[in-house]
């Protein structure tokens, strides 16, 4: 009874930890949103940022380029380095390594 108990309460920690990895993921859209705010809010008393206020459309171009940027690195980063930084913790990690030879072993005996 109190093992199931433990067991249940275990399942129930490593869910809501993975709600709040996941959730924490996108309070950095948040904080993105904010620190947007207040740049904009810093150059307002600006010329620069008077003339960026005056002429909104420039001021929504220049946040969708930022947008877009942001995007392209992200897929950069997604596409290309991440793969490489997956390989490079596998292979630090003697578990994964040693299942990694299992592998290749029986791999080895049922091509001969």
């Amino acid at each position: 009874m109190i093992k199931a108990f433990l067991i249940n309460l275990l399942d129930r920690l490593i869910r809501y930890k993975t709600y709040l990895d996941r959730a924490r993921g996108y309070i950095g859209y948040f904080q993105f949103a904010v620190m947007v705010l207040v740049m904009l809010k810093v150059y307002d008393d600006t010329s620069w940022g008077a003339w960026l206020f005056a002429h909104k459309g420039v001021l929504a171009l220049s946040i969708i380029f930022m947008l877009g940027i942001f995007i392209v690195v992200g897929y950069f980063d997604r596409r290309y380095i991440k793969p490489k930084e997956i390989i490079e913790l596998q292979k630090a990690d003697p578990l994964f390594m040693a299942m990694k030879k299992k592998v290749n072993d029986l791999h080895d005996k049922i091509c001969k």
